[in-house]
């Protein structure tokens, strides 16, 4: 019982750890196992689009940021949000089948939309997570196939094999032109003398 009651406390603080950061607004790319990312098909923007995996491409439609729910009370509930579009990571109908697409939707707030993140080693983050829809929890899943662009993703039993495994990696914004404009370069031998850099 006291080695349970740990446990709690445990996924209590990774979660929290969860909140926090993503109540900071940073962007992530959600990696599988295999290698390849969550990535909206064909890049587009319109409800419905399938999520399925991709090669990295660093485009806006494999960047994803979790929004914490309003008034979750210590749920640490998330909606997972396109960076693209605006719009969120959704199960097809909120049906809770096994096998059941995942794709683009506008904003709806249920349960169709909610996702709680459980880290597997690690810190919150830092290692391999599962994602957990709220529609009869089940696990974010890339299938039991080849690991091929273009897979579907869907959500599946839990069963903690690679198809149910995931990475969050925090997107790096590039600098912008006004950043590069403020790095100091040598123009002459004279180390004192430095211009800013110009494109």
């Amino acid at each position: 019982m006291k080695k349970h009651g740990i446990s709690i406390l445990l996924l209590l603080a990774a979660f929290t750890v969860l909140f926090n950061i993503s109540a900071s607004g940073q962007t992530y790319y959600i990696k599988s196992e295999c290698g390849k990312y969550l990535t909206v098909q064909n890049l587009s923007t319109n409800s419905g689009a399938a999520i399925v995996l991709s090669d990295y491409s660093a485009a806006l439609a494999q960047q994803w940021k979790l929004v914490p729910r309003s008034g979750a009370n210590g749920e640490y509930i998330f909606y997972i949000q396109s960076v693209k579009s605006g719009k969120y990571l959704d199960v097809i109908w909120g049906k809770d089948a096994d096998g059941t697409k995942i794709q683009l939707w506008d904003f709806t707030g249920g349960p169709a939309q909610e996702w709680t993140m459980t880290t597997m080693e690690g810190a919150a983050f830092k290692g391999k997570s599962r994602i957990i829809s709220q529609v009869g929890g089940k696990n974010l899943d890339k299938g039991g196939g080849p690991c091929t662009n273009n897979t579907p993703l869907m959500i599946w039993t839990r069963n903690d094999t690679s198809a149910q495994m995931w990475y969050f990696e925090e997107v790096v914004p590039a600098r912008t032109n006004i950043e590069k404009a403020s790095i100091p370069v040598k123009i002459s031998n004279r180390p004192e003398v430095t211009r800013s850099l110009r494109n």
